[in-house]
């Protein structure tokens, strides 16, 4: 089980925003913004499991999950040109889960795994707008059934196959859905020499809308835009097809991939008549991304670590007859030392992690940049752990603003977020352990916590 919180006191956010409106005989309009948002979040789970292996050709596992997610968050915008908003929502979410799997091993090398599971959720909601109230419901049950078979030959071919069939129910303010879902598997591995090996692999998964992407209440961004979720969004479904080569035993890796949805929850917006701008959220007809993802990690006498990989790709989305196109790519460096008598590791690290995600008209870019050197030290037969760490204030291959951008027929936007604070940042970390008694074996289920809105944090 877990308990977490971010009490109010210590969960806020103000951002001040400078607008200029532009138009065709050039700026229309310009002001001063400010958005100050606060809110308490608590999440709580059990989860209880068991699981049984009678013989080594046979298994048996099984697991309940119970959690509880409660968010009361509050909203005050207001301008200089007086116009001031209070929003406040309250959201209690609660989901069960489960799952029950049974795997075999036969004599000739052929495995079976196959299982079923369900989830059911429930989510009161309510919106308050300069105290008037306005409640919200959405439920969903989903049934699973699923199984996989893999069969490896030899050293050099094997293959695994097989698929989930899910059903989803949701009922958004009384407005009640049926979905069918399916999402196949496949694995194909070959190894030529012991040097070399390929791998195509097919995936898909399903992604369901959170909460702020269904609430169907409208928000306050700013003087002349808006945010309202969407209930009736249809559950997501991607597939990602890849070629896998690893080279001598996986030091380096190099996999071209392709990635593709007819679903896929985006966020969309459209000038309204009355010259408001309304964000939302909508299954984009058409939605595609071709990349590819390297991988090396080269050991140096020992002592000396050279890691990194990166990730280029071109994302495309087909939304209301027109094609939106975004590039992008990602890197983590590292270069590490390793004195292995007296424990000592130092280095420096680089990661280029601002992705711009696309959307239908246009991108949000999140994330942070940095160059960091860090020195790591263990003392007391490694009980006491010391960790300093610092933000190196180099600007070469770092960008500096998170933002967003949107363009559509009648109307464009573009935002920009100055995270440049993180630069010349000082951290230092200190841990001690504690050994005393019997060891106790113990076995952890990791439980999947899912993600409930799209707060912005900055880092």
């Amino acid at each position: 089980g877990s308990l977490s919180s971010q009490p109010i006191s210590l969960n806020k956010t103000t951002e001040n925003y400078f607008v200029t409106e532009t138009g065709s005989n050039g700026i229309l309009n310009q002001y001063i913004a400010e958005s100050s948002n606060k809110s308490n979040t608590s999440t709580a789970y059990g989860s209880v499991f068991y699981q049984y292996k009678p013989d080594e050709k046979n298994s048996i596992n099984t697991n309940f999950t119970f959690s509880n997610y409660r968010c009361q968050t509050f909203n005050l915008y207001k301008d200089l040109l007086l116009n001031n908003r209070n929003e406040e929502e309250k959201d209690d979410k609660n989901t069960t889960d489960f799952f029950l799997e049974y795997a075999h091993t036969f004599k000739n090398k052929i495995n079976l795994q196959a299982g079923y599971g369900n989830s059911w959720q429930k989510l009161h909601s309510t919106y308050i707008v300069e105290s008037m109230s306005a409640p919200f419901t959405y439920s969903d049950f989903r049934n699973k059934l699923y199984a996989y078979f893999s069969w490896q030959k030899n050293k050099t071919f094997g293959i695994k196959f097989g698929g989930v069939a899910e059903t989803s129910s949701p009922n958004a303010g009384g407005q009640k859905n049926s979905y069918i879902i399916f999402q196949p598997y496949a694995d194909i591995k070959y190894q030529p020499w012991k040097s070399l090996d390929f791998k195509v692999k097919y995936r898909s998964e399903s992604n369901y809308p959170n909460i702020s992407q269904t609430n169907p209440f409208s928000s306050v961004i700013d003087l002349h835009s808006i945010r309202t979720g969407n209930p009736n969004l249809k559950p997501e479904v991607t597939h990602k097809i890849s070629l896998q080569t690893n080279i001598l035993r996986g030091l380096i890796t190099i996999e071209p991939y392709y990635q593709f949805s007819n679903n896929y929850i985006t966020e969309t917006g459209a000038l309204r008549p009355d010259n408001i701008f309304e964000y939302t959220y909508s299954n984009a007809g058409n939605y595609r991304k071709y990349g590819v993802e390297a991988r090396f990690s080269v050991p140096i006498a020992k002592v000396f670590f050279l890691q990194a990989n990166a990730d280029l790709n071109s994302g495309y989305i087909n939304y209301a007859g027109k094609t939106n196109h975004v590039n992008d790519w990602a890197m983590l460096g590292s270069f590490i030392y390793q004195n292995q008598k007296k424990y000592t590791m130092t280095g420096f690290q680089y990661q280029k992690n601002m992705r711009k995600s696309i959307t239908a008209q246009g991108y949000n870019k999140d994330d942070v940049d940095f160059w960091i050197i860090f020195l790591k030290q263990p003392f007391f037969k490694q009980r006491l752990s010391v960790m300093l760490l610092y933000f190196v204030p180099l600007n070469w291959g770092v960008e500096q603003y998170q933002g967003s951008y949107i363009k559509t027929d009648l109307y464009t936007e573009s935002r920009k977020y100055d995270v440049g604070i993180i630069k010349n940042f000082l951290m230092l970390e200190v841990s001690f352990r504690f050994n005393k008694g019997k060891s106790i074996a113990k076995t952890e289920k990791n439980i999947e916590i899912k993600k409930e809105r799209d707060s912005r944090n900055v880092f």
